[in-house]
């Protein structure tokens, strides 16, 4: 039996105008301008692969080079090297219905609006899952790779807490955080430098290390003398990126991606970190892709955006996570 021509198609007056055709763009512009953490990775290539796993060849440690001396063969090294495995098996996504009585009756902001949502959540969430497992995994800790909600107001989940038990505290950057009883405290220029010596004694560049803080430290890191705003020389798009400052010219990046944690006494403690911009490895198998599809069953049309990548740190000395209060 035909099927007939009055039943409900995407193709109705005023429904039409919100399937969204052609978002990817506007979307990924939107996530990459309110990601962090994602924009301080290293990315690894993966768009046109197939596969989960990224075997990454990885320098082994370094050897002195050998004098030559006269009319003697050169003397060959024995170059060792070892392999870091990255898997791709973070697999986002952001979706809404858009019923037919909306998209008829909508004013024409709603796809721009419903845009920027898609954009701006992707972003939050994948700065939120980078954020805990390279907070928790710095200086030999577990990693904790479950799902986090960026805007859970009760904080982040208890064994994310308990994750932590690798971080150090804001006062000297040295004494341990524990979470058990929590003792979180402000960041200090004794703490700076402490954390900036112990990661140039493992090797880290200097040029590759970047703070990243939540906005509750602000206050501190203005009072320190070595503190040099952005605007003061002439770079105002950074601020725009998070970035307002350099200590002992390692830049720092606020963003309210730290997350927040009990602090014993009914508020919240955030976490921070000072890390390598190369330490962290990230590869995206596909960008943001948008697809949509007509529900019969709910007289709507369903708009999914998603995102399939991986992460992963092959040396955990190049960071250390700091637990500052959160007011």
């Amino acid at each position: 039996m035909p099927v007939g021509t009055n039943h409900i198609n995407p193709g109705n007056p005023g429904v039409e105008d919100f399937i969204p055709e052609s978002w990817s763009d506007a979307i990924i512009a939107i996530r990459d301008a309110k990601t962090v953490m994602k924009n301080l990775t290293y990315h690894v290539p993966h768009g046109a692969n197939k596969g989960e796993t990224i075997n990454i060849p990885m320098e082994g440690p370094g050897k002195a080079a050998v004098e030559k001396q006269f009319q003697t063969p050169v003397t060959l090294q024995n170059h060792d090297s070892d392999t870091f495995r990255l898997t791709v098996d973070k697999h986002l996504h952001y979706a809404y219905l858009i019923e037919d009585k909306e998209g008829a009756q909508a004013l024409s902001s709603l796809k721009p609006m419903l845009a920027k949502a898609a954009g701006r959540n992707l972003a939050r969430t994948m700065d939120a899952r980078i954020f805990a497992y390279a907070s928790t995994v710095w200086q030999g800790g577990t990693p904790f790779t479950a799902a986090v909600d960026p805007y859970d107001p009760a904080g982040w989940p208890a064994a994310y807490h308990t994750a932590l038990n690798r971080a150090v505290i804001g006062s000297d950057g040295e004494t341990l955080y524990t979470p058990g009883s929590p003792n979180a405290a402000s960041l200090t220029d004794a703490a700076v430098l402490n954390l900036i010596l112990r990661l140039e004694n493992n090797d880290v560049d200097p040029d590759e290390l970047v703070f990243v803080l939540p906005p509750s430290a602000k206050r501190d890191i203005l009072s320190l003398d070595k503190h040099t705003l952005v605007d003061h020389k002439g770079r105002s798009d950074e601020l725009l990126r998070g970035q307002f400052g350099d200590i002992y010219g390692v830049p720092v990046v606020l963003t309210n991606a730290c997350p927040k944690v009990p602090d014993g006494s009914g508020g919240f403690n955030r976490v921070g970190m000072l890390m390598s911009k190369s330490s962290i490895y990230f590869a995206l198998q596909w960008d943001v892709r948008t697809q949509m599809n007509y529900e019969l069953d709910y007289l709507g049309t369903l708009f999914v955006a998603d995102c399939l990548y991986g992460l992963g740190i092959p040396r955990d000395n190049e960071g250390i996570s700091i637990v500052v209060p959160g007011q």
